[in-house]
């Protein structure tokens, strides 16, 4: 008999077969067939789909099973997405709420990637809306970054953006060369159906594709980042003064003479947060100093306008677009060694626990004892003490204690610990990349953060005190079908909670406590993360999942976030109100969470292509060679592979693998052959060799994993 267990993977792969056949009526034989299963289980399969029926799921028509079609749209709008189209499938889709539609080849008019485009539906088949596009309501690029490249005598127009997929023919080269980088302004979208080509002219040279500041510079282009600030700003800079009056002093809580550091990356250059912490009698007193950069920005200056449009300070390897002029970010707000700063400081009272038993804001004055690197803090901590001047030694040592200690209560709360592999580039003397490592989160980085979690979620307990409408980081609870599909995907690899009935966050620790190794962590940690929702900002306190708080707030980086300036100008107006500043309103409110998040997702979507670009810098001259590497995703067209040596992606097409016609299952995330019965699934050691760089680094596998030839017992059991 049928565990029960089983009986829900079947009636769920019931429900997602009828629905792929929305308006097709199949039999229980057909049915059986489709998701093979096994003899035994028909009478399961057969009372399942009666079950269904009777909780009208399914319908029952001349003893076939389905479910009823939908009346077809005439039209809908949506977003054109090309990432089959530039992975080699002569079909595109159109990105809709209510479902994706597939758009043929030969209908895709002058469609390109991101844009706005209105579709006629033509009809349906197997579940699958299929369209013609009519017309592109709205482009997602004017222009492009891209190289002049030289193909059978002739130049033309290469797009960086990987899912450009199309050349362009120039109209005017405006001086540009072979291997340039320019900035290129589209005239003509052309035609996909037609085979008509767009064309353009070139704007701008930037200068010679591949060097990294050119590379870097072109994607600032692409994203339309601001470079220069207005001279209205400027103006207003230069009127700010950085010295520090006897009436701003006696106005604040004079603070100078705690030990005061500052921890920030070896590079950095806006140091907007400072610590301190002392031993009061059995007890301590932490204290997390921010800069006020609202004293300097007020609402409604052209400074603040400007910090509204860019949102936030966007980061690269080698240089930085601040959301704030450099004379405010880089000096006056900077909480620079040995100068007095004017800052904002929650001040948390702990017991000998480092129980919390109080908790203050207030405006202060503040004078920075050391300036610390990461690198600095994890050498000392490691027995290192070189570097760190003595008068810190103990901060640094209770800050390590206090960091532990509430690393263990944020996480009996339900905070959920990810701890992602980044990538790191490493630049040689003349500024080219040479190598790409895998970074690590520190016992450094940790003592700031959680420093920093507690200060903001002291501010946001104030300002959900103070009126209906505030500033908050909210993360809302993910998908409930999202998180089941995690658990079935796990417990197919023996990942299973061995407590039941755990739910929301506690449910995500034990999935993660439970992994054996690293390389479990390496392929299911994303896929984890990839299945909540986003964080965003919002003027209700809805709630942090991943933080498992109610109350939530970005307070600790006002120099380069616009929500955090937002949150200071806030406790101003329900603190300190002098009178001289203008009120936030809650439509006003609204307006700055959403450019907040909107820009959020630009500094996100700049960063990957960052990434992106350098990862295939890094690779270019490497085509032919060969790694091993762990499969790390597979999807019913490609199986990603991670390589060991260094710390990238690429993809092993399905359709190069001529050995056999593989049947991939979602569910499990498994490739299986039809004749063969070979198997591939995730963490599979494989053999690759890289063969070209298109959108992806496009791997050959040349060694069989070892782990598939037969499926285990347990995995026989798990599928039936």
């Amino acid at each position: 008999m049928a565990s029960e267990r089983r009986k829900r993977e079947i009636t769920e792969q019931i429900l997602i077969l009828l629905e792929v056949n929305r308006g097709k009526y199949l039999t229980l034989k057909e049915i059986s067939n489709l998701l093979q299963t096994r003899k035994h289980e028909y009478k399961t399969l057969n009372d399942l789909l009666n079950h269904l029926k009777r909780e009208n799921k399914i319908l029952l028509k001349n003893r076939r099973y389905g479910i009823a079609a939908s009346p077809l749209p005439k039209q809908i709008i949506g977003q054109f997405d090309a990432t089959s189209l530039v992975r080699g499938f002569s079909y595109a889709f159109v990105n809709h709420p209510d479902g994706d539609v597939l758009i043929d080849g030969e209908d895709i008019g002058n469609a390109f990637h991101n844009d706005e485009v209105q579709i006629r539906i033509k009809f349906k088949r197997r579940g699958l809306l299929h369209g013609v596009v009519e017309k592109v309501i709205k482009r997602a690029n004017e222009q492009f970054t891209g190289n002049i490249e030289k193909y059978k005598g002739r130049l033309y127009f290469i797009p960086d953006l990987g899912k450009i997929d199309s050349i362009f023919d120039i109209i005017e080269l405006a001086g540009a060369h072979e291997n340039d980088k320019v900035v290129f302004k589209v005239k003509d979208w052309g035609s996909y159906s037609d085979l008509r080509r767009p064309a353009g002219r070139v704007v701008e040279v930037l200068g010679q594709a591949g060097d990294v500041n050119t590379e870097t510079l072109a994607v600032m282009k692409q994203f339309e980042l601001p470079l220069e600030f207005p001279p209205a700003v400027l103006a207003e800079v230069d009127k700010l003064s950085e010295e520090i009056t006897e009436k701003d002093i006696k106005a604040r809580t004079d603070l100078r003479d705690l030990p005061t550091i500052t921890i920030d990356p070896e590079t950095a250059k806006d140091y907007d947060d400072a610590i301190s912490i002392i031993e009061v009698g059995k007890g301590y007193e932490l204290y997390v100093h921010i800069a006020d950069v609202s004293h300097y920005v007020n609402m409604g200056t052209p400074l603040f306008k400007e910090a509204f449009e860019r949102g936030n300070s966007f980061y690269f390897s080698r240089q930085v677009i601040p959301m704030l002029p450099p004379k405010i970010s880089n000096q006056i707000c900077s909480l620079r060694p040995d100068e007095d700063k004017l800052t904002i400081s929650v001040i948390t009272k702990m017991d000998e626990k480092f129980r919390v038993t109080s908790q203050s804001v207030v405006e202060s004055v503040i004078r920075s004892k050391a300036r610390l690197s990461y690198e600095q803090v994890d050498a000392y901590l490691e027995g290192n003490t070189e570097q760190i001047p003595e008068e810190v030694y103990i901060a640094i040592d209770n800050l390590s204690k206090l960091s532990k200690t509430l690393s263990n209560q944020r996480y009996a709360k339900g905070y959920i610990p990810f701890n992602m592999l980044e990538l790191e580039f490493i630049y040689d003397d003349t500024g080219k990349i040479a190598e790409l490592k895998r970074s690590m989160e520190t016992e450094s980085h940790k003592i700031v953060e959680n420093c920093m979690l507690l200060a903001n979620e002291y501010v946001a307990t104030r300002l959900n005190e103070f009126s209906d409408a505030g500033m908050y980081r909210v993360h809302e609870f993910p998908d409930g079908e999202a998180v089941d599909r995690i658990i079935r995907l796990l417990a197919f690899y023996e990942v299973v909670p061995t407590k039941k009935n755990l739910r929301g966050q506690k449910l995500i620790q034990s999935l993660l406590e439970l992994m054996p190794d690293d390389k479990y962590h390496r392929v299911f940690d994303p896929l984890i993360l990839r299945s909540m929702k986003k964080a965003k900002y919002d003027v209700q306190p809805i709630g942090h999942f991943g933080l498992a708080t109610k109350y939530y707030t970005h307070f600790t980086s006002p120099i380069r976030r616009l929500c955090d300036l937002t949150v200071h100008h806030l406790l101003k107006q329900h603190l300190w109100d002098t009178g001289d500043q203008k009120k936030l309103a809650e439509n006003e409110l609204k307006k700055i969470a959403g450019r907040a998040s909107e820009r959020e997702l630009v500094a996100d979507n700049v960063e990957r292509e960052v990434a992106y670009n350098f990862k295939k810098l890094f690779m270019k001259d490497k085509v032919g060679e060969v790694y091993e590497g762990m499969i790390v995703n597979i999807t019913n067209s490609n199986i990603v592979v991670e390589i060991d040596e260094i710390p990238v992606t690429g993809i092993v097409p399905i359709s190069s693998l001529r050995d056999d016609s593989y049947r991939f299952y979602q569910i499990y995330m498994e490739l299986i052959g039809r004749k063969t019965r070979k198997i591939y699934k995730l963490m599979d050691r494989v053999t690759v060799r890289l063969d070209r760089i298109e959108y992806d680094l496009i791997f050959t596998l040349l060694e069989e994993s070892k782990s598939r030839s037969r499926r285990t017992k347990s995995n026989k059991k798990k599928k039936g």
